[in-house]
C-alpha cells in the first residue's frame, strides 16, 4: 500500500516491473525522502483540483459555513467554544448574508449550518434559504448539530425548505450518561434514536460522530448496538469516532493511551456490526485539502457577519460580508501546511496529519494516536481483502 497516493496493489514477486513501480510511485530515488515526496504530491494534487474546478478563472465561492449562533443548549465538557461570548445572527445580517452569497458565490452553492448549536436560531436559516430561492441560487445544505431540536422539525422542512441532504449528530454515550454529559432531560436519548430513524427513512443521510474520551467507551459501545438495532438502511446511516479532550485539563500519558485504545476497540465493534464507514478506513492518502479551511472556494460566516477560513476561529479577520475579503494575505496564510516534527518525516502515517500552520486543533504527535492510525491501515487492508474474496 502506498500511503502517499493511496494506491493498493496485490502481487507476486515476478508480476511487477521496476518501470511500473517507478511510474506508480512505489519505487523512488533513494535521495528523495518521504517528506519531500509527500509535500510535492500535496502541491500537485491541490493545483490539479484548482484547475479542474475552475478556481483559477472563477474565484467565486462554492461552499459557505454559516454560524447562526455561538450559543448552545448542551454543556459538553470538551467543547472548544466553552467560555466564548454568545452571539446570535440577527435578521438583518441574515439578509445581508444572502446579498453576499449572491454577489460573491456561484449560482450553485453548498451550505453547512454550524454553531454553537445552529438549530437554536432557526429563524435565520429560514431567512437565508428563502432569500437564496428568491434569487434563483441553487443550494444544498447540511447541518452539524447535537440533534436535540431535530425532534420537533419535520422532514419536509429539512429536505424541501432548507434543502438538507445530510446531518451530523454528536453522541457521547448512551442513556442517562449521554443525557448527563449533554445536560439534556431524561428520555432525550431514546427520542434521539427515533429521530435518527425517522430522518434516515425520510431520505436524509444521518452521520453519527461518537466523541471519545478515556472514560466513555462503555456507553459508546452500547450506543453502537442501539443504533444497529434500529435497522436503518446502511446507505442512510454512518457512524465514526473522533478523539476529544476536556479543554480545561491536560491528559496524562495513561489517559491518552486509554483513549486511543478505546478508539481501536470501537473501530473493531463498528466493523463487527457492519457499521464502520468504509470511506473512513480508506481515508489515508493525500487529499486535495486538509479540511475546508484551506479550500479556496469555501468561507466561514460568523453570526456577526465576519468572514474567516475556519469554523473554529471565526474572528479570523480576513473580511466581512459587507466588504468581502479585505485581507487576502491572511486568507493565503490558511493555505500553508505546518512543518512536520522530525519524528514525522519517516512516519508511515504522515499523510494523515499534514495539518495547516494556522490550525487551532493541532497537537504534537503522540505514540498512541500514531498506533491508532497504523491499526486502521491494517483494518482497511483486511476489509479490502475480504471484499476481493
Amino acid at each position: 500500500m502506498n500511503m502517499i497516493t493511496g494506491a493498493v496493489v496485490e502481487y507476486r514477486d515476478d508480476e511487477l516491473t521496476d518501470k511500473w513501480l517507478v511510474e506508480n510511485w512505489f519505487l523512488i530515488d533513494k535521495n528523495l525522502d518521504q517528506y519531500t515526496m509527500a509535500y510535492t504530491f500535496d502541491y500537485l494534487i491541490r493545483r490539479q483540483k484548482l484547475i479542474s474546478e475552475g478556481w483559477l478563472t472563477d474565484s467565486k465561492g462554492r461552499g459557505f459555513v454559516i454560524l447562526t449562533t455561538t450559543g448552545c443548549n448542551a454543556s459538553c465538557p470538551y467543547c472548544y467554544e466553552k467560555g466564548c461570548s454568545v452571539k446570535n445572527m440577527d435578521e438583518k445580517t441574515a439578509r445581508d448574508v444572502v446579498e453576499y452569497i449572491d454577489k460573491y458565490g456561484k449560482r450553485d452553492v453548498d451550505i453547512t449550518w454550524f454553531g454553537g448549536e445552529p438549530l437554536v436560531n432557526q429563524k435565520v436559516i429560514n431567512i437565508i434559504t428563502e432569500g437564496l430561492k428568491e434569487r434563483n441560487i441553487s443550494f444544498t445544505s447540511r447541518i452539524t448539530t447535537n440533534g436535540y431540536f431535530l425532534q420537533n422539525i419535520d422532514v419536509y422542512t429539512l429536505k424541501y425548505k432548507w434543502n438538507v441532504y445530510s446531518l451530523q449528530i454528536t453522541i457521547d454515550s448512551e442513556g442517562e450518561e449521554y443525557e448527563k454529559i449533554k445536560g439534556f432531560e431524561p428520555g432525550t436519548y431514546e427520542k434521539m434514536l427515533q429521530t435518527m430513524k425517522r430522518l434516515a427513512e425520510g431520505g436524509i443521510k444521518v452521520r453519527v460522530r461518537f466523541n471519545v474520551t478515556p472514560y466513555n467507551a462503555a456507553g459508546i459501545h452500547k450506543a453502537i448496538d442501539d443504533i444497529a438495532d434500529l435497522k436503518i438502511d446502511p446507505d442512510m446511516i454512518g457512524i465514526y469516532t473522533a478523539p476529544v479532550a476536556d479543554e480545561s485539563m491536560k491528559e496524562t500519558d495513561q489517559e491518552l493511551e486509554t483513549k486511543f485504545q478505546n478508539l481501536l476497540d470501537l473501530d473493531e465493534h463498528m466493523e463487527e456490526v457492519d457499521m464502520l464507514e468504509y470511506k473512513q478506513l480508506r481515508d489515508f492518502s493525500i487529499h486535495p485539502f486538509s479540511c475546508m479551511a484551506d479550500r479556496w472556494d469555501c468561507l466561514v460566516i460568523s453570526p456577526d457577519g465576519l468572514i474567516s477560513c475556519c469554523e473554529h476561529m471565526i474572528d479570523g479577520g480576513i473580511g466581512d460580508i459587507w466588504n468581502g475579503i479585505t485581507h487576502p494575505e491572511l486568507f493565503d496564510e490558511w493555505k500553508i501546511k505546518r512543518e512536520p516534527q522530525d519524528i514525522c518525516k519517516d512516519c508511515k502515517c504522515m499523510t494523515m496529519c499534514m495539518k495547516l500552520k494556522n490550525c487551532k486543533g493541532y497537537v504534537p504527535c503522540n505514540v498512541y494516536e500514531k498506533n491508532w492510525w497504523e491499526q486502521r491501515v491494517v483494518m482497511f487492508l483486511r476489509r479490502l481483502c475480504e471484499k476481493e474474496d
